[in-house]
């Protein structure tokens, strides 16, 4: 199946309704932790919907360095964040002068956010380089465009001395 820029706004809404979904707690944090996971999916989104209607290189561009941050950061920061982090079966807490509390917890949140960082970060990698293909594509035709107008417009002039 082909990469397209609808269905990189198809899995940038995924990871939105995703991230949107979690619970909120002590496993995922408050919604407020996750404001810029959100707004960068929001930005994905729209420069996925632009991208895919217009013909302008630099949305391509742009697009292409949205995706290839988002893959950079899920697999190089979150992927190694929850793989080391998965393994706590036990939740403390204590304070000071009181005694220390464990709460049994099974790590499946950690495991979930592990899979979804893979995938999304694998898929995203993907999508930059055919970002990045169709920036390159798109580029060249605007630049054939420009030299034949140029050329046409050479050539009219020509037979207009003549």
């Amino acid at each position: 199946m082909p990469i397209t820029f609808e269905m990189v706004a198809l899995v940038a809404i995924l990871d939105l309704v995703i991230y949107v979904a979690l619970p909120e707690g002590e496993r995922f944090g408050p919604l407020r932790y996750r404001i810029p996971r959100l707004a960068w999916s929001v930005l994905t989104i729209f420069f996925s919907a632009l991208t895919g209607a217009g013909t302008q290189p630099w949305l391509a561009l742009i697009l292409g360095l949205l995706l290839a941050s988002s893959a950079v950061t899920d697999l190089l920061w979150w992927l190694p964040y929850y793989a080391f982090t998965s393994h706590e079966w036990e939740k403390c807490s204590s304070g000071f002068f009181t005694k220390e509390v464990c709460k049994p917890h099974t790590p499946w949140d950690r495991w979930f956010l592990f899979a979804l960082c893979l995938c999304t970060g694998v898929f995203y990698t993907l999508s930059a380089i055919h970002s990045f293909g169709a920036f390159q594509y798109l580029r060249d035709e605007e630049s054939e465009r420009r030299m034949r107008r140029s050329f046409a417009g050479a050539l009219e002039a020509g037979t207009r001395r003549s």
